[in-house]
């Protein structure tokens, strides 16, 4: 029952902040893009201590790069999301932001939100398709989730 509420809470949310995190987006004409989160077990961590999924739905107007996501399925709880900055896609790099996270009671499954402002290396990265969302998790230090940021 819980998992239904939070999953209802979760969508209910995630509509919302859409409409008023990209309400002044969609009226500049900023693409919302989805990026799919998916388990990605750090080094020296067994793939079966890491699950879970989700989706962030972003948008960059000018230089404010505006997110909202839902997640579920974690093994552990969550703990911190940030915004990472790579050498290139798909090559784990430092973080640059950190980002809201709202989970529900367990710590398994919730909400990401966020909206940063980039400087003009970070919007290159972000078009280049070097930015990626990650979530870790308890015992998960170096990733749990990940989400690149790709058109």
């Amino acid at each position: 029952m819980r998992s239904r509420q939070l999953a209802t809470w979760s969508l209910t949310a995630l509509l919302a902040a859409g409409a008023t995190a990209f309400g002044t987006a969609a009226a500049q004409d900023a693409a919302l893009v989805r990026s799919r989160l998916a388990s990605a077990p750090p080094y020296g961590v067994p793939r079966a201590t890491v699950a879970g999924s989700g989706d962030v739905w972003w948008s960059l107007d000018g230089p404010t790069l505006a997110l909202t996501g839902t997640f579920k399925g974690l093994a552990s709880a969550a703990t911190v999301a940030r915004i990472h900055m790579g050498m290139m896609t798909a090559v784990m790099g430092d973080a640059v932001f950190d980002l809201n996270v709202e989970t529900a009671e367990d710590g398994r499954s919730g909400i990401i939100t966020g909206s940063v402002r980039l400087d003009p290396e970070q919007v290159r990265a972000l078009e280049d398709g070097r930015l990626y969302v990650q979530l870790d998790s308890e015992g998960t230090e170096n990733g749990h989730l990940q989400g690149w940021f790709l058109r």
